[in-house]
């Protein structure tokens, strides 16, 4: 059984150099959703950065899904909204 909460590869694409951030971009049209590529290519080894050929497994679009870009807290508990 697969868990819901772990992107499934809907697509698989050849990337020669380049990173998971252009790759999200790209492909599920946001950058923050570089998380959810990374969690689907074990064989990246968490680096978000590529040289040579690199086989890139791509998950479908989940909206709301993404990171907005921020991390975690702001330090301070400064509050931008």
């Amino acid at each position: 059984m697969t868990d819901i909460l772990t992107p499934v590869a809907v697509q698989q694409i050849t990337v020669v150099s380049g990173n998971a951030f252009q790759v999200a971009s790209q492909y599920l049209g946001d950058a923050t959703q570089v998380d959810r590529i990374m969690s689907i290519n074990p064989q990246l080894l968490g680096d978000p950065w590529w040289t040579g050929v690199v086989v890139i497994n791509i998950p479908a679009f989940a909206p709301g899904t993404g990171t907005g870009g921020v991390i975690g807290p702001i330090p301070g508990g400064a509050n931008l909204t």
